[in-house]
């Protein structure tokens, strides 16, 4: 079994954003990330809830908390926290 290797931020590396909101200059305070295929979106609280946009246009059903302490699933489906 090979031994863990830790994770280091490269320097100039940009922090987690919400892409849409990238675009059109707003911010997104709360982001979740799809754990499908990894889009970054705002969530609810936020101007745009672009995550939820995201699940709606392409039914990926997952997305994760970005930046709390424990991680935090959220289902849009089931409209829940797992």
């Amino acid at each position: 079994m090979r031994a863990p290797t830790s994770i280091t931020r490269a320097e100039g590396e940009r922090r987690a954003s919400c892409e849409e909101c990238l675009v059109s200059g707003a911010d997104g305070v709360i982001l979740r990330i799809c754990a499908s295929c990894g889009h970054i979106g705002c969530a609810e609280g936020s101007r745009g809830d672009h995550a939820a946009q995201h699940y709606a246009e392409t039914d990926h059903p997952i997305a994760v908390l970005i930046g709390s302490e424990g991680a935090s699933s959220w289902s849009y489906p089931d409209r829940r926290t797992i």
